[in-house]
């Protein structure tokens, strides 16, 4: 087997992995919502996160601010304007 065929099984095989957590999750997910807790409170993703969810940031306006201004700051002291 090349190196390239067996980065495509690989690729495939986790694909596969990642198919099967999603199926398992939500079984339990609609299990636990029959008698468990509220699906309404807890979403899917965060019942049981997996490596293709996507999750916005929980970054405040104020700390992006800053952070945008600290890198500003250092763009200009490394360029030297």
């Amino acid at each position: 087997m090349s190196w390239r065929e067996f980065q495509l099984r690989k690729a495939g095989y986790e694909r596969e992995q990642l198919k099967e957590w999603e199926r398992t999750r939500m079984i339990a997910y609609w299990a636990g919502m029959d008698g468990g807790f509220d699906g309404k409170k807890t979403t899917i993703e965060k019942f049981i996160p997996l490596k293709g969810d996507r999750f916005k940031p929980k970054v405040s306006d104020e700390h992006r601010e800053s952070f945008n201004k600290a890198m500003q700051d250092y763009k200009n002291k490394v360029n030297g304007n």
